[in-house]
């Protein structure tokens, strides 16, 4: 402990101090609790060092001696008066007002009993000066395996303390908790008073951004247009998904491939007869997105010119892929959740212009299909059965009549260890 605990005291405040005022000094809470030993000595110091008068009811001292407890443990030698009332009385549940030097308290005896202030390490998801230490190098720029990275490179590998309450309220409290509970964050710790049912939620989710910030994820995505032989050309152990409306309707099938083998089943796609590639593109989930859980949403569809040169473009018969990958690290595979959206469209298709790489298609029915599949690392999962209306035979123009075939979407990811 420190010596000297009552240097912090400037000034001693008058009655008619105000709130704002009192907020600039400084509590040991250690010396409160570990010297002083009871509430009611705590009390008194407060009253007398502060000079306020200070009334709780009995169940808001209950609060106040078991945070004091709590905060005490953890070797917290400073606390402003605002924090310390709100980390130990949270104005959610319990009712406190300065007014003309009276500190008056009042708790509910109901949510004293059933809620509890919780603490959380975050000191591995927010940016300190601690964090550098993992790093190789002492003197900038850092190595990461070999590679040389600014301190602000690795800066936004990390959070700051108010992007995680923000992502907590959002993310676990607003969808467990009926009301909102009080939330805040000191010295790389989280704290929340909450019901003790949210407490395997938090930690749960805390853990998921901790896996999401150690790893970056790579997807890889794109299509091919196949007739309905490719199915025994492929030699591909196709699996149905169904819609969640109507468990007899197979809107779309998936299986999966080893990436070591996806370059030659591509090549063989290209080969073939019975299908094509027609839309390649690398996606990759920016640490903003991935390290929040946030899903990828990609609608898109075919370009080319008409007769006129101008561009134009034809959506996929209702293909909107929605991505939301967990990352397993210690069963060394990804989780996808996949949601996949089907329009049903009213025929024939007609041709949009290309406004902003976006095409508006008017009175759309939506199917869903929704599931999760669970793809072994390094693996890359197909998705097939969408009907398209692509013509193979490199009809530019894109004339209403167009030949129906079906529509495979392959998605490959990789994850990049980010220590």
């Amino acid at each position: 402990m420190k010596k000297n605990n009552m240097s912090f005291i400037k000034n001693t405040p008058q009655k008619s101090d105000t709130y704002r005022q009192l907020q600039e000094y400084q509590l040991y809470v250690d010396y409160l609790v570990t010297t002083l030993r009871t509430l009611d000595k705590a009390v008194d110091y407060i009253v007398s060092k502060l000079g306020i008068t200070l009334e709780l009811d009995r169940y808001a001292q209950q609060y106040l001696q078991q945070d004091l407890s709590h905060l005490s443990s953890l070797g917290f030698e400073t606390i402003s008066i605002e924090e310390f009332l709100y980390l130990a009385l949270s104005p959610q549940q319990v009712k406190w007002n300065i007014n003309e030097g009276v500190l008056r308290i009042r708790a509910a005896q109901h949510k004293c009993n059933k809620l509890y202030l919780k603490t959380y390490d975050i000191s591995d998801l927010v940016f300190s000066s601690s964090v550098l230490d993992k790093y190789d190098a002492v003197d900038k720029p850092y190595k990461i395996f070999g590679e040389n990275f600014e301190q602000e490179e690795i800066k936004d590998n990390y959070y700051t303390p108010g992007e995680i309450v923000a992502i907590v309220k959002e993310k676990v409290l607003q969808k467990y908790e009926y009301n909102s509970t009080m939330i805040t964050t000191m010295k790389d710790k989280l704290f929340i008073r909450h019901y003790s049912h949210v407490h395997n939620h938090i930690e749960s989710f805390l853990e998921n951004l901790r896996i999401s910030l150690r790893h970056r994820l790579h997807i890889g995505y794109g299509f091919i247009a196949f007739r309905s032989n490719f199915f025994k050309e492929s030699n591909l152990d196709f699996t149905p998904i169904h819609t969640i409306q109507e468990k007899s309707n197979n809107l779309c099938l998936y299986a999966t491939v080893n990436n070591s083998e996806l370059s030659c089943f591509l090549q063989s796609v290209t080969e073939s007869k019975s299908s094509q590639v027609i839309h390649k593109e690398d996606l990759e989930l920016h640490q903003l997105e991935s390290r929040n859980i946030t899903n990828v949403t990609k609608t898109d569809f075919l370009a080319g010119t008409n007769n006129d040169g101008d561009i134009v473009g034809r959506m996929f018969e209702g293909v909107s892929l929605k991505i939301q990958p967990e990352i397993r690290e210690q069963k060394c595979k990804i989780d996808y959740n996949l949601t996949v959206k089907v329009a049903s469209i009213a025929k024939p298709i007609p041709t949009f212009p290309i406004a902003n790489g976006e095409i508006a298609v008017p009175n759309q029915k939506l199917q869903t299909i929704e599931t999760k599949i669970s793809v072994p690392y390094n693996h890359t999962v197909f998705l097939a059965g969408f009907h398209n209306p692509y013509d193979l035979q490199n009809d530019k123009s894109f004339s209403a009549h167009r030949k129906k075939e079906n529509l495979m979407i392959y998605i490959n990811a990789n994850v990049e260890s980010f220590y």
